[in-house]
């Protein structure tokens, strides 16, 4: 009983870590980072208080908000961005973990701590709550960024595309139960 106890319990840990890491890569995919680059940041997001998936959100609002400075010449972000000494189309050619980096030192040029919430919000939503990782720097962002790779919370590509595979098997399993199911659901409405 308790091997066949452990054995599920380690299918479903394969299952749910399978199904965390295929989301975050196919965030990290259209985000244009990496996977590894992008379980850093939700480490880090983490610790300030934030999901992992918003994090994701975060760096989409902060390319919108940055794309938007770009195309129109304008937008929430582009004031916010000369407090910093930024330049929106220095930053639309960098990766989104970049320009937050280069906003976190940005934030030094910064004096009052209501000026930083502003800014940090015009350029993406709940952008400010990761003000204390964000501040001197991105100093306590480094360490944590440092953490998730140490402790194996930011998983090299290799693990990643095991996990990614594994998760395409399992669904691939599920949709064949699925089908069977229907299968033999169907079959019994048709008896008589």
């Amino acid at each position: 009983t308790a091997t066949l106890g452990v054995g599920t319990a380690s299918l479903v840990m394969l299952k749910n870590t399978a199904a965390a890491t295929t989301e975050t890569d196919r965030w990290a995919k259209s985000l244009g980072i990496g996977t590894t680059v992008l379980q850093q940041w939700q480490y880090a997001a983490e610790r300030a208080g934030l999901s992992g998936d918003k994090m994701a959100d975060i760096f989409k609002d902060i390319g919108d908000k940055i794309g938007d400075a770009v195309i129109t010449g304008g937008g929430e972000a582009i004031e916010g961005l000369k407090k910093l000494g930024l330049s929106a189309e220095e930053l639309a050619r960098m990766a989104p973990d970049k320009q937050l980096l280069a906003i976190a030192d940005g934030l030094k040029k910064v004096s009052t701590q209501s000026e930083k919430i502003n800014i940090l919000e015009s350029l993406g939503n709940d952008l400010s709550r990761m003000l204390p990782l964000l501040d001197k720097g991105g100093e306590s962002l480094r360490k944590y960024l440092a953490q998730a790779k140490d402790f194996g919370i930011a998983m090299d590509p290799a693990q990643i595309a095991n996990l990614v595979r594994a998760n395409e098997i399992i669904q691939d399993l599920q949709f064949q139960v699925e089908g069977l199911r229907n299968e033999f659901v169907s079959g019994l409405a048709n008896v008589d």
